[in-house]
């Protein structure tokens, strides 16, 4: 992803690359401790965002669980399943990872996911949100998502 300023005035902005894994829970990301949780339905929850320092390697998604959590300063992540197929996630330019899943109660809302569909996916998406990319004018910024498989 590219972005230049085309304007006279510099300007920040946040991105994030989706990208929906097919996989079966439970399933987990690695590579998030010593990165800064945001947990975004806690937030809409309790009308306040608390951001929380990540001390497991892993984090587990399970079976019906809402999640949307924004992970700062992360490295590479790997998304694995319980048959331990994945993914390798490299980042370049982009400094957070976000794990999104809508969860079994909210999923009867969407008129385009299968009944049970939360259950197949996992979205894990790179992002610059933490610490919003500056651009001058007349500059670019650019930021990757490589995904690699993981060797069985």
């Amino acid at each position: 992803m590219d972005v230049k300023n085309t304007g006279e005035s510099p300007f920040c902005f946040t991105a994030a690359l989706h990208s929906y894994f097919a996989t079966f829970m439970p399933s987990q990301v690695e590579g998030l401790k010593g990165s800064e949780m945001i947990d975004s339905v806690r937030a809409r929850i309790e009308g306040k965002e608390k951001r929380t320092r990540v001390e497991n390697e892993i984090l587990r998604v399970q079976d019906g669980e809402e999640i949307d959590r924004i992970f700062l300063k992360t490295g590479d992540v790997l998304v694995r399943n319980v048959k331990q197929r994945g993914v390798h996630i490299e980042q370049r330019g982009f400094e957070d990872t976000v794990v999104w899943n809508i969860g079994k109660d909210k999923a009867v809302h969407m008129k385009d996911l299968e009944e049970g569909g939360w259950k197949q996916y996992l979205c894990v998406e790179t992002a610059a949100i933490g610490r919003p990319p500056l651009i001058q004018p007349s500059e670019t910024w650019s930021g990757v998502s490589i995904l690699r498989p993981l060797s069985q």
